[in-house]
């Protein structure tokens, strides 16, 4: 392995790294490009890996909170924030943040 500590360097591996935030490591998309194969294997991982085995059943109230959480990431959340993000009418009043 080469140098990482010049200038040169350093902006090549960032420039790789906010590639690789950009379009993820999902090799299938990154030979194609194609959205539609990403989002097929974005949602394939939410059934899959998290409906299934935790036995939910509202896939609608799962992608919203995926998608509010994944939006929100620097801030915190509670859990008021995100029965609200799927119109929960009652939650159990904690004042935890996750």
């Amino acid at each position: 392995m080469g140098d990482i500590s010049g200038t040169i360097a350093r902006g090549e591996i960032q420039s790789a790294f906010n590639d690789y935030l950009k379009q993820g490591g999902f090799p299938i998309y990154l030979r194609s490009e194609d959205g539609i194969v990403l989002k097929t294997l974005y949602d394939n991982i939410l059934y899959k890996d998290v409906m299934v085995r935790n036995q939910f059943v509202n896939e609608r109230e799962i992608k919203e909170l995926v998608y509010y959480t994944v939006s929100n990431i620097g801030k915190l959340l509670t859990y008021t924030s995100l029965a609200k993000v799927i119109g929960v009418k009652k939650s159990h009043d904690s004042k935890e943040t996750i």
